[in-house]
């Protein structure tokens, strides 16, 4: 040990992130950071990588040491490890290492630093993931809020509706047929009409909602997909969600594309192969003012909610949003 030969530690990644202090300096290291793993102090680091690591302050020369060593844990080969840090007041850095009694260098430290640090990191983004998943199932337990039924005068028929947040959908597609504009039905069969809503373009369902209701913008999409999916509200017009779809998508009739869950009552069902609804907000390629695309949200798969824009003479089904 007394053999090891220092390392040049210039890589950024060697270098202290943050500094523990008092208690001595063993204390400074272990409840230090390094830019390798700055979520997790060192100790964390070694408690997740050595079978009880052993720590010991050294001097040498008039500077001070922290020296920490052990047996690799998990499953495999043990390894045998000894890495050393310099200390000055409550600074510190990687100054060697040794792996089965051979002296290591800057690429066996990055090494080990990184095996050390992921399955820290893999375990934080799980426990977060699964934090986040049970706020969005609370809170999708809690149910759809149905909210009046309403009658589209123009032609007489009657739309489910929900409140979703501070927000109140239709929970039907659209249909209805308008005469001066661009609709049909898919496959021009009329029973997807009646099941899937009308599938219409984009200057159609611009105008295609009843009184009282429109077309939502991109914002008023983001703030629904927010909302299911238990994050702050933003103002980006393309948010996507890649857990939203589960809850807002139909119990049944998505045949391959997977069926949802409903919690909201929201009952999205594709009304043509790819499940795409229209916003109001409109895409503008660089350079060009013409605005010959806008925004759709796209519920393909189990549980994304996809952010794409299309020409504006792509036919999509419309969900109207209350005023």
């Amino acid at each position: 040990m007394n053999k090891i030969k220092a390392i040049a530690v210039s890589l950024v990644f060697f270098a202290v992130m943050a500094c523990g202090g008092g208690g001595g300096d063993v204390s400074v290291v272990k409840k230090g950071k390094l830019q390798a793993c700055p979520d997790f102090t060192v100790e964390e680091m070694f408690d997740g990588f050595l079978e009880k690591p052993k720590w010991q302050r050294t001097s040498e020369n008039g500077i001070d040491y922290v020296n920490v060593s052990g047996i690799t844990a998990g499953s495999g080969k043990p390894v045998n490890v000894f890495m050393q840090f310099w200390v000055r007041n409550d600074n510190f850095g990687v100054q060697a290492i040794e792996i089965n009694g051979e002296s290591g260098n800057n690429a066996d430290v990055y090494i080990v630093l990184n095996k050390m640090c992921t399955p820290l990191k893999e375990k934080a983004e799980a426990e977060q993931a699964k934090k986040e998943e049970a706020e969005r199932s609370k809170r999708a337990s809690k149910g759809a809020i149905q909210a009046d039924p309403i009658k589209d005068t123009r032609d007489g028929k009657t739309y489910k509706t929900v409140k979703i947040g501070e927000q109140i959908w239709m929970a039907e597609n659209l249909n209805i047929d308008i005469e001066t504009g661009n609709s049909e039905c898919y496959e021009n069969n009329e029973a997807n009409c009646k099941k899937y809503g009308r599938l219409y373009d984009w200057e159609t369902a611009m105008d295609a909602c009843p009184k009282g209701w429109h077309l939502p913008s991109g914002e008023e999409w983001d703030k629904l997909l927010h909302y299911v999916d238990g994050s702050t509200n933003g103002t980006e017009s393309s948010y996507t969600s890649k857990t939203a779809g589960k809850y807002l998508k139909a119990k049944s009739g998505w045949n391959n594309n997977g069926n949802g869950t409903d919690n909201y009552g929201f009952s999205a069902l594709s009304g043509s192969n790819d499940g795409r609804w229209w916003s109001s907000s409109e895409y503008t390629w660089e350079g060009d003012n013409r605005s010959f695309y806008a925004y759709s949200r796209n519920i393909g798969n189990s549980e994304s909610v996809l952010s794409a824009f299309a020409s504006k003479g792509s036919l999509f089904s419309v969900r109207c949003l209350q005023n």
